[in-house]
């Protein structure tokens, strides 16, 4: 009989994901602070791909594969093939850790995100389940934009590995909107079933749909009609988040960390917005309220829910796990601030922002590691 970690595909990979958000954040502050670190090839690019191709990718991985298997009730990896996938995610983080080959994380992370996408489209194309096969073009561009980046280091490709740590940002955005409108107002009414909570399907398809446009214009045409999409795909959003009654969850943490990440989703089309209209700060800057501030409440918060659920215990965050969350929420704003350095000094406010990132996940990880690793009750 495997080992509980091997039994669903969130356990390794949320292990992996936890561990990795703690260790690749401390090597980057560490080179920010004191122009050293553990990370022989350090830069502004290793950061931004580990937190994507490293760190999200691995939550996006066991996450899909999971819920996958409760969409179709059909297991959509069998235990070697796991394996396999979490390893080749391992070799792809030793890679760039201890400064390896390009080639070697390619393959690793290209390996990892075509299985997940064929993994994906075999069980949903042989159970007829047609409406979540829109998670499928996401995960095959991201395998795709994986492939461009690291082409693009080799020198096959121009300098493009900035643009596509960007792009790769636009569809983890996209892919939040979408998960997020699914299961936020689900697990809203679900625990607390007094509360008002709708989600007008008209609603819903125009925020989809104006974030999409949004994203497509920012690359199309960048400008004032890019801007203006993008404050118009902010406004549905946070429309769409007024409708699921956010002030209500404040007793819940294991929801209003949910509230919280897609409120930043929000914010960071209003600052990409202004951004492309008003150069008032560099774009670059902005993609941290989806990564930092969205990414990272979403990320933690659906790895404890899964984690707790699928674990056979209560959906209710233990108290060490509340102030996690308050930490990992806050933590794009002083990164934020570091687009004014006349403010704040840059090295206080990129190290303020990765502590409480670095001190978020390792409540999680430490705090989480004998949950995942033990059977359900």
């Amino acid at each position: 009989m495997p080992h509980a970690v091997f039994h669903q595909p969130y356990r390794l990979f949320f292990i992996g994901a936890g561990f990795h958000a703690v260790l690749s954040m401390l090597a980057w502050a560490l080179h920010l602070l004191f122009g050293q670190s553990f990370v022989p090839d350090i830069s502004y690019l290793w950061h931004g791909y580990e937190m994507l191709f490293g760190y999200a990718v691995a939550v996006i991985t066991g996450f899909i594969l999971t819920a996958a298997e409760n969409w179709t009730g059909r297991r959509t990896v069998n235990t070697a093939v796991l394996v396999g996938l979490f390893l080749f995610w391992m070799l792809a983080r030793f890679s760039t850790m201890l400064g390896g080959p390009g080639w070697l994380t390619l393959l690793g992370d290209g390996m990892v995100l075509l299985g997940l996408t064929v993994a994906l489209s075999r069980v949903l194309w042989l159970t007829g389940n047609r409406r979540n096969l829109r998670f499928v073009p996401i995960c095959a561009l991201l395998m795709l934009a994986a492939l461009v980046y690291h082409a693009s280091a080799l020198g096959i490709l121009p300098e493009w590995r900035l643009s596509i740590l960007h792009l790769a940002t636009d569809l983890v955005l996209i892919l939040m909107v979408v998960m997020g409108g699914r299961v936020i107002p689900f697990f809203t009414q679900r625990r607390l079933p007094n509360l008002s909570v709708e989600d007008p399907d008209w609603l819903g398809f125009y925020t989809g749909f104006l974030v999409v446009l949004s994203v497509l214009l920012s690359w199309l045409i960048p400008g004032s009609l890019a801007a203006m999409a993008s404050w118009f795909a902010g406004c549905f959003l946070m429309a769409r988040l007024f409708y699921w009654s956010p002030l209500g969850t404040w007793r819940e943490p294991m929801l209003w960390i949910l509230h919280l990440g897609y409120f930043w989703l929000g914010i960071a089309l209003f600052l990409r917005g202004g951004a492309m209209a008003w150069n008032w700060m560099p774009l670059g800057d902005t993609l941290h309220a989806v990564t930092i501030g969205g990414m990272g409440c979403l990320t933690l918060g659906m790895m404890a829910r899964v984690s707790m659920g699928h674990g056979g215990h209560e959906i209710r965050a233990p108290w060490w796990l509340v102030p996690a969350f308050a930490l990992v929420a806050v933590a794009a704003i002083p990164r934020l601030l570091a687009a004014w350095p006349a403010l704040l000094s840059p090295t206080i406010t990129h190290g303020f922002s990765a502590s409480l990132w670095i001190l978020s996940f390792l409540v999680f990880a430490l705090g989480f590691l004998p949950i995942l690793l033990k059977d359900r009750n």
